[in-house]
């Protein structure tokens, strides 16, 4: 994806334009200090340049190459007490903090622990509960006055804590500007070509696929987006099959010629065999239905190894951290084999563990495949195991 800085004008422009356009012998007593009225007017630049930074921000969201998803605003905040006279409490994760110059609401990262005796202040991270630059809300800055203003994160809207109501004096203050917020503007032009962003798809990945929604429909497109695929897991061309039915290399008709035919080099005279003994790799001789029949793909791929698994074998030799990594993650330590050596334990396990990491690579495959086939094309993704 392109970096994109919003191009705008400052309030430092916008107030050089004023002696342009305004009398000198009104303006020169303002400027001066000898007339009240420059505070004003530098409000009103600073207000003009949100608006024209605003106007920036919407021309890089104006371009696929340039727009970015949903982005939540982060910063720092600072719990304080007047005192520790209410004893131990602890500020939970999920308290919610508030700038009430906006109303826009942050939400704590992690727990906060004032001790017996201790008052803080206590830095801790937090983001916003919504997404947007609306919650990229100022910090501590200063004005023309020299004064130093706090930050606009002042409230404790929702407080959690422990104990329950432990200590209602306990407030807070922003550490520095918070940033990052930002609108799902790249999503707006998925949904226009209905391409829903996949659970987990950073931004790049999701602009290469909008940008390339034009190339779908054909056997062709479907093939240059499964390489696109494959080719990001560490695959390369000879892993992965792609067969079109009906297809000489897939299935023949019942009693077939026993013929050879040089205009079609892959015609098979012995491939009809539903119990066919043969190694079927690449994957053929299956029995069609009449969704496969009148208009599917088959995709036939190596069975993904574990991704982040919670499941286990009894009789598991593997004792090592290494022994339990895959190309695409891990494998849960089995139980009855778990090390003294807590530290070499790289993924709980349970009797009935999943791997929904891996489940959700596959439901990726599948929506690249489904937006990119035709309507009313079936695809079918078979998986050859070890």
């Amino acid at each position: 994806m392109e970096d994109c800085d919003p191009t705008f004008l400052s309030q430092e422009v916008l107030l050089a334009v004023i002696p342009r356009v305004m009398a000198a012998n009104w303006l020169d007593p303002i400027m001066t200090g000898e007339e009240d009225g420059w505070e004003l007017l530098r409000g009103y630049a600073k207000m003009w340049e949100r608006v024209s930074l605003a106007v920036g921000r919407f021309e890089c969201a104006s371009y696929i190459s340039s727009a970015h998803g949903p982005a939540r605003a982060t910063c720092q905040v600072v719990f304080v007490r007047p005192n520790s006279a209410a004893g131990a409490v602890t500020v939970k994760a999920g308290t919610l903090v508030k700038a009430t110059s906006n109303g826009a609401l942050f939400r704590v990262l992690t727990d906060v622990f004032f001790d017996v005796g201790q008052t803080g202040p206590y830095t801790v991270g937090v983001e916003s509960i919504g997404y947007g630059h609306e919650y990229d809300v100022l910090g501590p800055h200063n004005v023309p006055s020299a004064e130093t203003m706090p930050g606009e994160i002042d409230t404790i809207e929702l407080p959690l804590y422990d104990p329950p109501f432990g200590d209602t004096s306990i407030s807070v203050g922003q550490y520095d500007d918070a940033t990052g917020g930002s609108e799902a503007a790249l999503d707006l032009y998925g949904a226009e070509r209905d391409l829903t962003r996949i659970a987990g798809e950073a931004d790049p990945v999701y602009s290469l696929r909008i940008r390339t929604v034009p190339d779908v429909v054909t056997p062709a497109a479907v093939r240059r987006q499964v390489d696109r695929f494959m080719k990001g897991l560490g695959y390369t061309d000879a892993d992965w099959y792609l067969v079109e039915t009906w297809s000489h290399r897939f299935q023949e008709c019942y009693d077939a010629p026993d013929a050879t035919y040089p205009f079609q080099p892959e015609y098979d005279q012995n491939l009809f065999a539903f119990d066919d003994p043969r190694p079927a790799s690449p994957i053929r001789n299956r029995l069609y239905d009449r969704a496969i029949l009148e208009g599917a793909f088959i995709l036939e791929i190596p069975s993904f190894p574990c991704v982040d698994d919670h499941s286990f074998a009894l009789d598991d030799t593997a004792d090592t951290a290494a022994a339990l990594t895959t190309t695409l993650g891990r494998r849960a330590h089995p139980a009855s084999d778990i090390p003294d050596d807590a530290a070499l334990i790289i993924s709980g396990c349970a009797y009935d563990g999943v791997d929904l990491a891996l489940d959700a690579l596959h439901l990726r495959l599948w929506n690249l495949l489904d937006t990119t086939k035709a309507h009313g094309v079936t695809a079918v993704i078979h998986a050859r195991g070890e």
